[in-house]
Parts: C-alpha cells; sequence; structure tokens
C-alpha cells in the first residue's frame, strides 16, 4: 500500500510539471506524448516505427472514424460519462467478505471453499480490500 501512494505522489509530480491537475484532464490528450528521438540508437527496429497514427489527438480520431457516433455539433467525451453497472453485487468476493467477517472483525481463523470458474476474474479484490482497509500493510495474522 505505503508503495501504491509513492507511485501516486510521483505521478502528481509529472502532473504538475505538464500542467495538469487531475488525470481526467490528461485523458484523451496524446499531444502530450512524444516519440523518443533515440529509439533507433536504442533498437534499430524502433527507429523504423510510426507513431504519428496512434499519437493523434483522441478527439479528432473520435470524430474522423467513418465508424464515429459523434454528431458534428455534438462534443467528444473522453472519459466516463454514463453510470455503468459492473455487477459487482453479484461477485463471488461479496460472499466472501460476509463468510470472512469472524476474521475481519475479530481476527478468528476462516476457511472458504467455494467453486472459481474462468469468468471470476476479481477473486479475492474486494476481500483483501477489506482486510488492507481494517489492518494496513500488517494484515491479518498468519493463522
Amino acid at each position: 500500500i505505503i508503495y501504491l501512494f509513492m507511485v501516486a505522489e510521483e505521478v502528481r509530480t509529472y502532473m504538475a510539471e505538464m500542467g495538469f491537475r487531475s488525470v481526467s484532464e490528461m485523458i484523451g490528450r496524446s499531444d502530450m506524448l512524444q516519440q523518443r528521438a533515440d529509439a533507433a540508437k536504442v533498437n534499430p527496429k524502433l527507429g523504423l516505427l510510426d507513431l504519428s497514427k496512434i499519437l493523434l489527438p483522441a478527439a479528432h480520431v473520435a470524430r474522423a472514424s467513418p465508424l464515429s457516433l459523434v454528431l458534428p455539433e455534438e462534443p467528444v467525451l473522453l472519459y466516463k460519462h454514463i453510470q455503468q453497472d459492473h455487477g459487482l453485487d453479484k461477485a463471488l468476493d461479496i460472499n466472501f467478505v460476509k463468510l470472512a467477517k469472524p476474521a475481519l472483525e475479530a481476527m478468528r481463523p476462516v476457511a472458504i471453499e467455494s467453486d472459481v470458474v474462468n469468468t471470476n476474474r476479481t477473486v479475492g479484490t474486494i476481500l483483501s480490500y477489506e482486510v488492507s482497509r481494517r489492518y494496513g500493510g500488517a494484515g491479518l495474522p498468519d493463522n
């Protein structure tokens, strides 16, 4: 957790140097990126890459695409403006947090058995969040 705070602080420093106050302001701002001038020195194949199409501003790409659904008079929305339902209320972890209540509240050992399939891609994340929120980097005892 401390590592992530340090990463966030470093990101804030870079953002301030570029004149951004929030990550939201940076979204779609590919004009702030540039290809390394010495890329060919690092690897000769890198000198053959043309990144100009990738570095076009997102708003330009959104309007220029033949598949664009953006009308000329509409603003191009570059980040989430519509509430989404990610189905977290159906995640296995919701049940895991309930089952782990004795461990979370009283540090008592708990064993949880559950079937997990490849569509359960976030197993353990909500439960680990609860542990770190309550006990920080120390976590629960090893028992």
